[in-house]
């Protein structure tokens, strides 16, 4: 399908149009998450109200609607509507939407106020704070995307099979730096591109797998897992195919230097003393020797593995960059590798939950990581990845089977325990999308929190694979 994005004023709306962006961030408004069909003129009262602007994506639109009539004003001259978007999404990813180019902040006329002003941080904090009964999300009917849960069930198995012949490969690389030997570029090559293309095919069987993968060495494991999660979030963010490759390749070598570190260090399970703790640190010089060795490697990627423990507010290592100062792929290496250790069993701490991660993540919000980053890899993931464990407010327990990609708060759940926690005699199968989500309703149903994995002994696998 052709993906022509047009700049349009909001009067020239129209049922069947697919929104793709708006002129402000998602998260500041009403609407529940980025893209939607328009199926009633009631549907765009906000934005004709409050955007001088949207882009609208003719290749998801409904085919007899024609786009032939003039773009809103802007002081850009000869812009596609492609690049406008790129150029946005670069400023917004290195500075804030604060300082988005002219040409798009600019419109035919003066927005007017918007509704009560709410940061990404305050809408996702005030949902994820635990206690809090979450308010419905708004009623906006949107177009559904149904793929199946077989097609779903095919395309995981293949991405698992992607994974698992990715990570033998890695197991050898790593194998033979620890004896001694060189970085084999072209073996991390057959790691990376078929990755990247099972990523290009289905984003969410790539994500399902990572969420269920086996934790044998977390050294390894983690390298792949963040590798294919920065190229999940690369795709979602519009990087284009040498940009993946990139992105892939920095993020499984980011802690490729830990093969220099001693092993009774990494797996050590109480407190690291000041002395192991700087040595630990270390990896990250070890990485990029390691990488300059070899002299092959885009110098993008050296750049991504060099910088992806630096922070937002300069109190990362090893050099203590802060802001927009730290490179795009440093600062994308940085917030997955932080998400993917979080979520995996290590030596020193247990693994957690996507939901409990997300809100440690939310609080460390323009502090650790670039709040605007963190908005966007929360839509990429999800509150409630397929495959993770959830439990809803009547108690019952079950598992995230497909995801609703218009309402990520609402995906089909195949129930596994009652409210008792007892093993349920049928595993059926319930979409929240067409339940009722309000807190007042008796008949209400809705996720309470997600679970962390293995809690009750279930194991997403037995469904998947």
């Amino acid at each position: 399908m052709s993906r022509l994005l047009h700049k349009i004023a909001p009067h020239q709306l129209q049922p069947g149009m697919y929104i793709e962006q708006l002129d402000r961030p998602w998260l500041e408004t009403p609407l529940p998450f980025q893209g939607f069909y328009i199926r009633s003129p009631t549907e765009v009262q906000w934005i004709r109200e409050h955007c001088g602007y949207v882009l609208v994506d003719s290749g998801k639109s409904d085919s007899s609607i024609s786009f032939d009539f003039q773009a809103p004003a802007s002081n850009k001259k000869s812009s596609s509507d492609s690049a406008l978007l790129k150029e946005c999404l670069d400023h917004m990813i290195v500075r804030g939407p604060a300082a988005l180019p002219v040409s798009a902040a600019s419109s035919s006329r003066p927005p007017a106020a918007a509704p009560e002003p709410r940061s990404v941080v305050a809408r996702i904090s005030s949902w994820l704070k635990p206690g809090v009964r979450r308010t419905p999300e708004p009623t906006i009917v949107l177009a559904e995307h149904e793929t199946g849960p077989e097609v779903i069930k095919e395309q995981v198995a293949h991405a698992n099979r992607t994974y698992q012949r990715a990570q033998k490969v890695l197991s050898g690389v790593m194998a033979e730096l620890r004896a001694g030997g060189e970085l084999d570029v072209s073996a991390v090559e057959r790691v990376i591109y078929p990755v990247i293309d099972c990523v290009l095919q289905s984003t969410d069987a790539m994500a399902c797998v990572m969420s269920m993968k086996e934790v044998d060495d977390y050294t390894y494991n983690h390298s792949l897992a963040t590798s294919i999660w920065s190229v999940v979030f690369g795709k979602a963010l519009g990087f284009d195919k040498p940009n993946l490759e990139i992105l892939g390749m920095g993020g499984l070598l980011l802690d490729i230097g830990k093969t220099r570190i001693p092993r009774e260090l990494l797996v050590k399970t109480s407190p690291l003393e000041a002395r192991e703790l700087a040595e630990l640190r270390r990896h990250v010089e070890h990485s990029v020797d390691i990488i300059r060795e070899t002299g092959n490697i885009n110098p993008k990627v050296e750049q991504m593995v060099q910088t992806h423990h630096e922070r937002h507010d300069g109190s990362g290592y090893p050099a203590g960059l802060s802001g927009h100062k730290i490179p795009v792929f440093g600062r994308i290496g940085g917030l997955v590798d932080t998400y993917d250790a979080m979520t995996s069993l290590r030596p020193f701490a247990p693994a957690m939950s996507t939901y409990n991660v997300m809100r440690v993540i939310v609080d460390q919000a323009d502090i650790l990581f670039q709040s605007e980053l963190i908005e966007r890899f929360i839509r990429v993931v999800g509150i409630f990845p397929t495959a993770s464990l959830v439990e809803l407010n009547t108690g019952e327990v079950g598992i995230v089977v497909e995801q609703n990609a218009l309402r990520r708060l609402r995906p089909k759940v195949m129930m596994i325990l009652d409210p008792a926690k007892q093993l349920r005699n049928n595993f059926t199968v319930i979409d929240l999308a067409e339940m009722s989500a309000d807190t007042t309703d008796v008949d209400g149903v809705w996720i309470a929190h997600g679970l962390e994995p293995g809690s009750f002994g279930i194991d997403p696998r037995e469904y998947y694979l």
